[in-house]
């Protein structure tokens, strides 16, 4: 698979994926108007976790395809990631929510190591900027998501605790 077809699949999956859990968190026990605060936050923050990320992947196509270097998009591409998880850490450093400390905790070191990895391409840390930290960068954006599905479907103790 090449570098196109990765990123062309990710947003596939990303989109398939914000558009799934909408759709069972929007049917769950809970969804008849009666959201907690953290339950709001949660799903704006998992739509947001896949939807920008899926915008991101789409990106390098038509920069690579103006005859940009390929150096070049692969910074671009990991400024922006960078960018949402500065923006996202940031957020949810400042959030009123009442999130379980150890909760908070992991997503901002999660937020942490993501945006790592793609200060090593943007700066070219070890190597030349390269699609494979952007693709790291993307995956980890999902796996942000994922973690804020399962909380919002799977995990009442979140709710229990804040309370």
């Amino acid at each position: 698979m090449n570098d196109a077809e990765l990123l062309i699949t990710y947003s596939e999956i990303s989109v398939g994926f914000a558009g799934f859990a909408s759709i069972v968190v929007l049917f769950r026990r809970r969804s008849t108007g009666n959201w907690e605060p953290t339950d709001a936050f949660r799903f704006g923050a998992m739509l947001r976790a896949s939807l920008l990320p899926a915008l991101f992947s789409l990106v390098p196509l038509p920069l690579i395809r103006l005859g940009i270097s390929d150096a070049h998009v692969w910074q671009f591409t990991s400024l922006l990631i960078a960018s949402y998880m500065v923006w996202g850490g940031a957020k949810l450093a400042l959030l009123k929510v009442a999130l379980v400390p150890w909760t908070r905790g992991t997503l901002i070191l999660f937020h942490a190591v993501v945006l790592f990895t793609q200060f090593v391409n943007l700066f070219g840390i070890g190597s030349s900027p390269q699609s494979g930290w952007v693709l790291l960068g993307l995956v980890g954006c999902l796996g942000l998501a994922g973690w804020h599905f399962y909380h919002l479907v799977w995990d009442p103790s979140e709710d229990a605790a804040a309370s």
